[in-house]
């Protein structure tokens, strides 16, 4: 059995899911976790310690960052839009920068010409 173990700070997990995970690393032959976004919580376990004493815990960091750069078409175009959105507005930005080089209202500036092609909120 391979168990991935992958648990988000932000996420409630109830009493019984700590009382299972231990049982769920011990019966295990691999553990996979993400050392980039490991937790304490889990980390701390002496199931988990004694997996990765023994040699079961892989670090799943290099697999997931290397999925990261595979882009579906639908998250392509939304980059292409997104790029579109901030060129124009750098562009009109530009513009406006020879009348007022404050550095305020340019940023303002850029913030209000991405919002008015679609942008919902600035990266």
């Amino acid at each position: 059995m391979y168990i991935v173990a992958s648990i988000c700070e932000n996420q409630i997990v109830d009493h019984l899911y700590w009382q299972i995970l231990p049982d769920m690393i011990q019966s295990s032959s691999k553990l996979f976790h993400n050392v980039m976004k490991s937790l304490p919580s889990y980390m701390d376990l002496e199931a988990f310690r004694k997996a990765s004493y023994n040699g079961k815990v892989k670090d799943l960091s290099a697999f997931t960052h290397e999925l990261r750069w595979i882009k579906s078409p639908s998250e392509l175009n939304l980059m292409r839009q997104s790029a579109s959105v901030a060129c124009q507005a750098l562009l009109k930005t530009m513009l406006f920068s020879k009348t007022f080089p404050d550095e305020s209202k340019l940023s303002a500036k850029v913030e209000f010409e991405c919002k008015m092609r679609g942008a919902q909120r600035m990266a």
